[in-house]
């Protein structure tokens, strides 16, 4: 095994056939960093009339990574999610750790408190955004409460919403998505640079698009809204704002704001499929995504799992939708750890076939570890559901010795998942 392969003594207890795809993936992330992936050099900045603002699981490596490279002393706020790898702040005009993935009074009191002191006629806005944006940049709308708006959320996520449907209904509700942040800054120019963890790279999905107009609301997403609203007794107040929401996002245009640079959802991947072939796998990327309600996952990549011969490998990317877990453990169950749990049953057709799953941002729910996989050799996860819906997939695979914990990734895209068969 080659040294940059070297496994530690924990790996050491795990399927042998695991090593290289660990190793993959550890020379994968090296090269999906944070600092290796963003580039301000050629920036050009007027430091007395530009500040930095960043938002996200990666905000404070992002801003980081602007601050050092810019060398300038500028204002610079950083909305991070709480638990998230996290640089130390020194450099930072205000460094807020904030809850995931639902936002709390310290999120709205830490919001209020930046904007206040940001001059409104700023000139120059560096906007540094990744996933988990949507959680840690949140403000309501004034006619609604906290509560309320966790609450239109909570909902929309129980009941299956996908991330765009999601970032649809925050959009309206809430007073910086949707493109609203311009509203904040009339005067300034926004150039922005973002990571990616979003189907299709869209910029007015990625963390509900602050300063991104033009996320429509889909007639599903429009009557899910409204239908919540209806139950909670402020139907009126959701009419208006959507009436408000349509008419801002018909007028806006974005002759303000400069798209300096995005990294792709699927640019790990594409480092991971890179490094799996230089061991001789031959590795494809799946066009279905994985963002489905999680029991329609199997049939819908049934096909290409039955395709899979000696030394090859299929990876595909998206966030399954768990909404079957109880209330008791809603927001417990990770996403990577249920679908590798589920596909156990499945692998009894498929003899020698691995089936692995990935969270890039380094955390799937609560599980300790967030690296998983599964085989045939492993036997079939009794009472998986069970085991699902009550939020502890990931603890069941750590105490059956398939998972493993990345302890640094540095980097937030969509999930993997990958099916390999090895010789």
């Amino acid at each position: 095994m080659d040294n940059d392969r070297k496994v530690s003594q924990k790996e050491q207890k795990l399927d042998p056939s695991i090593y290289p795809i660990i190793g993959c993936i550890k020379e994968a992330l090296s090269q999906s960093r944070v600092d290796k992936l963003l580039n301000f050099k050629s920036e050009i900045i007027d430091d007395s009339n530009t500040i930095g603002i960043s938002i996200g699981k990666l905000a404070s490596l992002m801003a980081e990574t602007f601050a050092e490279q810019i060398n300038l002393h500028i204002p610079i706020y950083v909305f991070q999610a709480r638990t998230y790898e996290t640089s130390s702040g020194e450099k930072f005009s205000q460094l807020s750790l904030l809850n995931h993935p639902y936002p709390t009074e310290s999120t709205s009191r830490s919001i209020k408190n930046a904007l206040d002191e940001i001059n409104h006629d700023i000139k120059n806005i560096y906007f540094l955004v990744s996933g988990g944006g949507s959680a840690v940049f949140a403000l309501p709308e004034e006619k609604l409460t906290l509560e309320v708006y966790v609450h239109i959320i909570k909902t929309a996520v129980d009941g299956g919403s996908t991330i765009e449907e999601l970032n649809q209904i925050r959009s309206v509700i809430d007073q910086l998505k949707g493109g609203k942040l311009l509203k904040k800054f009339p005067n300034a120019k926004f150039h922005c640079y973002l990571i990616s963890d979003v189907k299709r790279d869209d910029p007015k999905i990625i963390a509900s698009g602050p300063v991104f107009p033009g996320l429509s609301l889909s007639l599903q997403t429009r009557s899910q809204l409204e239908i919540i609203a209806s139950k909670l007794g402020i139907k009126d107040i959701i009419d208006g704002l959507i009436s408000q929401y349509d008419n801002w996002t018909k007028s806006q245009d974005t002759g303000n704001v400069e798209l300096k640079q995005i990294i792709s959802q699927t640019f790990f991947a594409e480092r991971l499929m890179i490094r799996l072939q230089t061991i001789g796998y031959t590795v494809s990327m799946s066009k279905t995504d994985l963002t489905l309600e999680l029991t329609e996952i199997p049939k819908a990549i049934d096909f290409e799992l039955s395709q899979l011969k000696e030394r090859q490998a299929m990876i595909w990317i998206g966030e399954p939708i768990i909404s079957t877990l109880t209330q008791e453990h809603s927001g417990e169950g990770g996403r990577v750890s249920s679908l590798v749990v589920l596909m156990s049953r499945y692998l009894k057709a498929f003899p020698n076939t691995y089936f692995v799953g990935f969270a890039t941002d380094g955390q799937d729910g609560t599980s300790k570890d967030n690296f998983f996989f599964i085989s045939q050799k492993a036997g079939i996860v009794q009472n998986d559901l069970e085991i699902i819906n009550s939020g502890v997939s990931g603890e069941h695979l750590r105490k059956a010795g398939l998972s493993y914990r990345f302890k640094s990734t540095a980097t937030n895209f969509s999930d993997i998942f990958m099916a390999i068969r090895p010789l």
